[in-house]
Formats: structure tokens, sequence, C-alpha cells
């Protein structure tokens, strides 16, 4: 009797709380579906910008040799296509990097697998000896 009582005096208070209630559960909900969208979404951008590296590189036939394993630097030494190449895809590694960092991308399992198969080749790990340095301390111990 005295909870009906207390109702019936506060309903209007009961309401708006229940209401507030409600829509901030709503709004964590929207946020988590926010969340799973913008993560969906970086690895959309970052699939089309691999993409578009990975175009011009089939695009351009002088770049061929940046996926030998073995190429001899000294007789022919790397092209400034070649360097500008590698930086654009160590560029996109460490924004792929800092975005699964920030928890905005899954990285993918064998992602460090790919990573020091193509710092392996001779073109790859030149460009990378001469950038290292400028590059973030966690990404370099990333790369390795």
């Amino acid at each position: 009797m005295v909870v009906l009582n207390w109702i019936q005096d506060h309903w209007f208070e009961l309401a708006q709380t229940l209401i507030a209630i409600g829509g901030f559960f709503y709004a964590v909900r929207t946020l988590r579906e926010d969340i799973k969208v913008k993560k969906l979404e970086c690895g959309f951008r970052l699939t089309k910008h691999h993409r578009e590296i990975w175009s011009e590189f089939y695009r351009r036939p002088e770049l061929a040799r940046v996926l030998e394993a073995k190429s001899d630097l000294i007789a022919k030494p790397v092209t400034h296509d070649e360097r500008l190449f590698v930086t654009f895809v160590i560029l996109h590694t460490k924004n792929a990097y800092r975005a699964s960092c920030a928890d905005f991308y899954l990285k993918p399992e064998s992602l460090k697998k790919d990573i020091a198969d193509f710092f392996s080749r001779s073109i790859p790990a030149t460009v990378w000896s001469e950038i290292r340095e400028f590059q973030d301390r966690d990404f370099v111990d990333f790369v390795g």
C-alpha cells in the first residue's frame, strides 16, 4: 500500500526517471553500433588506400624490382620512383598500425609476417634503413 501511495504521488518523477534511464541505454547501444560502423569504415578506407598504392605498382612495370628478393643495388641503385613507392607503402603501413593501436581497425593476423616479407627484399630494406630514423620508436619496433 505504501508503494502504491508513493507511485501515485510521484508517478511523474518515476516516468521521467524511467525515460531517462531508457534514453541512456539507447544512447549506449547506439554508440556501440556507431563504433562498429567506424571500425568497418576505417577498414574499408585502409583497403582502398592499399589498393590504390598497389595498383600503381601494377600499372608501372619500372617498379617491378621492388618485390625482387635480391637486387643488385650497386649496379643499379634504388630509383627515385622505387624509393617513393616504398615510402608510400611505409606511410600506409604506419597509418594502418596507428589505426590498429587506437582500436579503429582490426589488425590482420598475418600482418607481421607480411611486413617482414616485404622488408626482407632488397629495395624495401634499403629504403627502410634510410627513413626508419624519422619514424616513431613504437612503429620501428613493430616493423622490426
